[in-house]
């Protein structure tokens, strides 16, 4: 037996004991573990900083604090999001049954994360898995090891039983070996198109489902009344958050030509301000690529950019050392000038596109990025804001702000849904005889038409089929009522 398939029947095995709990008591684990990110959070940013590059400020507020808040909120609505509720049946077909709307677990999830997001990408999936009643395989990304093995700490540290969750450490093979086992009943991934195509198709080959959140560019339109300070402050740090490696990050910015240059020197000047230095020196507000072969696609994809004639304007410089550290770059030019910049690239770049019209950014930006997982509007009118956010495909857009990365815990909520399933519940009085069942009468078909008509909206229709309906219908009540009588 694999690892992963030695690991999924491990948990497998205490699942169905974890899925006997209420949902209110699975809940106050997660509160329990939100407390213990709480009680270690100063190691945690440590770790995860030296880790992972990310500046120890950014880490503390995008991977821990999201992860806690993550995990209280889906404690605290626990028994909204999957408490069973009463469902209203139609009478004329139902007239007795009752009915309750529910979820039942589906068994074990797999977990796969990017090494973008290595601690609250990963936390909040497991979280809203485990409050649906399933068990957990955690596989971090490979450059996230001790991320994913503090995950693990912190679980344990909230009392989790033994064995409902396993943190399976390894490479993409690994991964794609973990989306093949048959005691997979749902694969949650976040990574790189590529590899979530091959995930995907794997879990589906077994009839499995997945959800995949692959690596992907957004875009920012800022509108003539905008504030330009506003505007430039968020697309720095939306461009330049995690070294632009988060999924989602900005890299496409739609202005009017009378705007754009004036835009682009701003935003330039501020990203040119920040501090590139040691993730763990509290004063660094940009860290390291990855790896020095990141950097080098970062790099090529300038060339290619200035190649078909895009303008790098001037940038801060890259300080010395061991580690891949990349200075960022904004660049400015025409749609086509910056196609690159249409798939995602890791690193701190972004291009300013003049466009002559709102509608002709909505254009260029659904057809350049129909995948995006998000874009931002900026301008002083909501209204006009709300009228061109409804144009963009994207799935969330937001107005006078850009987030980048894991947005929680809204994924939560999704993710929760794909994590249960639907569980319909009804109940008819012991020994009642229903009155559309066998055997059929002139009553039957008496009482039928006549609740036909009763449905009709046109007037007078009503009226004729209850005095015509009346009898009819009242027998067949009468059967149902004595035999629920017994």
């Amino acid at each position: 037996m694999s690892e992963a398939a030695e690991a999924v029947a491990g948990v497998q095995s205490v699942v169905p004991l974890w899925a006997q709990l209420r949902v209110g008591d699975r809940a106050r684990y997660l509160e329990r573990a939100a407390q213990a990110v709480i009680d270690e959070f100063d190691e945690l940013c440590t770790v995860i900083a030296a880790e992972t590059g990310r500046p120890v400020v950014e880490v503390a507020a995008f991977e821990l604090l999201a992860a806690i808040d993550t995990l209280q909120w889906l404690a605290r609505h626990a028994r909204a999001l999957l408490s069973a509720k009463a469902v209203a049946l139609p009478r004329a077909i139902h007239p007795l049954k009752r009915a309750t709307a529910g979820h039942s677990p589906i068994g074990v999830v797999a977990v796969i994360g990017a090494g973008s997001s290595p601690f609250a990408g990963l936390l909040a999936p497991t979280g809203a898995a485990l409050l649906a009643g399933n068990g957990v395989v955690v596989k971090p990304a490979a450059r996230a090891a001790q991320a994913g093995e503090r995950i693990a700490g912190v679980l344990a540290r909230a009392g989790f039983p033994e064995g409902v969750v396993r943190v399976l450490q390894g490479d993409g093979a690994v991964g794609h070996e973990l989306a093949a086992c048959d005691g997979v009943a749902h694969v949650s991934f976040s990574g790189n198109r590529h590899t979530g195509a091959e995930v995907g198709a794997a879990a589906a080959a077994r009839g499995a489902t997945s959800s995949l959140d692959l690596a992907a560019s957004e875009a920012m339109i800022v509108l003539a009344d905008a504030s330009v300070e506003a505007a430039v402050a968020g697309a720095t740090w939306a461009a330049c958050a995690a070294a632009g490696q988060l999924h989602g990050t900005l890299q496409r910015i739609y202005i009017e030509p009378a705007l754009r240059d004036r835009f682009a020197e701003r935003l330039a000047e501020s990203a040119a301000a920040l501090r590139i230095g040691d993730p763990l020196d509290p004063a660094s507000e940009l860290g390291p690529l990855v790896s020095d072969a990141r950097r080098e696609l970062f790099e090529g994809t300038l060339a290619d950019c200035v190649q078909a004639g895009a303008t790098v304007l001037e940038r801060s410089e890259t300080p010395d050392g061991a580690l891949p550290f990349c200075a960022p770059a904004i660049l400015t030019g025409e749609a086509e000038q910056l196609a690159p910049l249409r798939e995602f690239v890791a690193g701190p770049l972004a291009g300013v596109i003049g466009v002559e019209s709102p509608v002709a950014a909505v254009a260029l930006e659904n057809a350049a990025a129909p995948t995006a997982r998000g874009a931002s509007i900026w301008s002083a009118d909501r209204r006009h804001a709300a009228r061109i956010a409804r144009e963009l495909r994207a799935p969330a857009v937001w107005c006078n702000d850009h987030l980048v990365g894991p947005v929680l815990p809204r994924d939560a909520a999704t993710a929760l849904a794909a994590f249960a399933s639907p569980k319909l519940i009804t109940w008819d009085p012991s020994g009642a005889r229903l009155p559309w069942r066998f055997p059929y009468d002139a009553t039957s078909a008496g009482a039928i038409r006549a609740l036909v008509a009763l449905h009709s909206r046109r007037p007078g229709d009503r009226e004729r089929a209850l005095r015509a309906g009346v009898p009819a219908i009242a027998k067949a009540a009468g059967r149902a009522i004595r035999s629920a009588r017994g």
